[in-house]
């Protein structure tokens, strides 16, 4: 009877270290996936900021590079004008349109035909005024 009770303690121990290994086995898995999705994570948002940053930086210097053209333009047909013509009131008039929409917060690459135009007008005015071509 005695052996009899030392096999049911040993099944029952080795039932509760089954329990015991299979609950160890899913905190551990539960764990390992906690810490997984963690470092996914952070490598996610870091690669994001990466390419939010490049493309910042991208869009920045476009911008910047179309402001100062608009604004040299401006300016120079500002000092330039002696007398107010309609076609210097209207190159003015684009030029600063163009000003605004590209202060604003829209992706400037679609610009480049306006810009584009506008010099073509710019150009053609600067001659008129000075005989020169710009």
């Amino acid at each position: 009877m005695e052996e009899l009770d030392a096999t049911d303690e040993f099944d029952s121990d080795l039932q509760t270290a089954r329990r015991d290994f299979c609950q160890l086995e899913k905190d551990y898995h539960k764990e390992g996936f906690r810490e997984g999705a963690d470092v996914g994570r952070e490598r996610l948002a870091q690669e994001g900021f990466n390419s939010g940053y490049c493309n910042g930086v991208e869009e920045g210097m476009n911008r910047g590079h179309i402001l100062g053209q608009l604004n040299a333009m401006l300016h120079w047909l500002e000092r330039m004008s002696v007398t107010s013509t309609d076609a210097t009131d209207s190159v003015a008039g684009q030029l600063r349109a163009l000003i605004l929409e590209a202060k604003g917060g829209d992706d400037v690459t679609w610009m480049a035909a306006k810009v584009q135009a506008v010099k073509a007008q710019f150009s053609v005015t600067c001659k008129d005024m000075t005989g020169k071509v710009f």
